[in-house]
């Protein structure tokens, strides 16, 4: 069993001191411009994916910066944990990725985050819809399937810059993973974390997503995370 706990960020972007508690199957972060709610995401994202820490991560230059993880794996409780200092125009990172343990879980995790701007970067083998398509093609139900390879070549071609195109398509995607995993059983940790999912939406299609995040969220092995303006999700 895998769970995503809590998330702790220190001096991270505009977030100087903060622990979110996490549910153990869905997490909704609700809040105005500004207020934080993606940066939550974008912590979990840089922590998990092992991703290098920039200046403009660093709220406060002249202090560390930490993003430390509490995750459940295989029944026994452990920290994925970056620490960060700017010194002399460098950035030094000390962090337990190597670990015995906490290098296991790493491998185990599929992340998949889907910007608010739902912008497909297909060079990028991190990209949140790339990545949802490889996930789909690992599952025996699907795992032959042309149109889905079709999917993920038209996907990489794709040069529209409409934000309500790409999130039908990811509306899509998402309802494909639900099927693809109906009979698949895995022991991978999957992680979903979207920004704004009610984005480029009119209000039933927003139900509809809330709705498919409902259903991923409730599927064993998964955590869906997403940042939201809105009541309603």
């Amino acid at each position: 069993m895998y769970c995503l706990k809590q998330i702790h960020i220190q001096n991270f972007r505009n977030i100087e001191y903060q622990t979110i508690y996490l549910g153990e199957r869905k997490s909704v972060f609700v809040g105005k411009n500004g207020s934080g709610k993606t940066i939550i995401l974008k912590a979990i994202e840089k922590l998990i994916n092992s991703k290098r820490i920039k200046r403009k991560d660093f709220k406060d230059l002249e202090k560390k910066l930490i993003l430390e993880a509490t995750v459940i794996y295989n029944g026994e409780e452990i920290k994925i944990k970056i620490e960060a200092k700017f010194e002399s125009d460098e950035i030094t990172t000390v962090d337990n990725f190597s670990d015995e343990k906490q290098k296991e879980f790493l491998k185990k995790v599929n992340l998949i985050f889907i910007p608010a701007d739902r912008k497909i970067n297909k060079e990028n083998k991190e990209d949140g819809y790339i990545k949802l398509i490889d996930l789909i093609l690992k599952t025996k139900e699907l795992k032959n399937d042309k149109l889905v390879s079709k999917a993920r070549e038209k996907l990489s071609n794709l040069k529209s810059r409409d934000g309500a195109t790409k999130t039908t398509i990811l509306i899509s995607l998402l309802r494909l993973y639900l099927f693809s995993i109906k009979n698949f059983k895995s022991d991978d940790f999957t992680i979903f974390l979207i920004d704004q999912p009610e984005n480029f939406l009119h209000p039933h299609a927003t139900k509809m997503i809330d709705e498919i995040l409902q259903s991923i969220g409730e599927q064993e092995n998964t955590k869906v995370c997403y940042a939201t303006h809105s009541t309603e999700l």
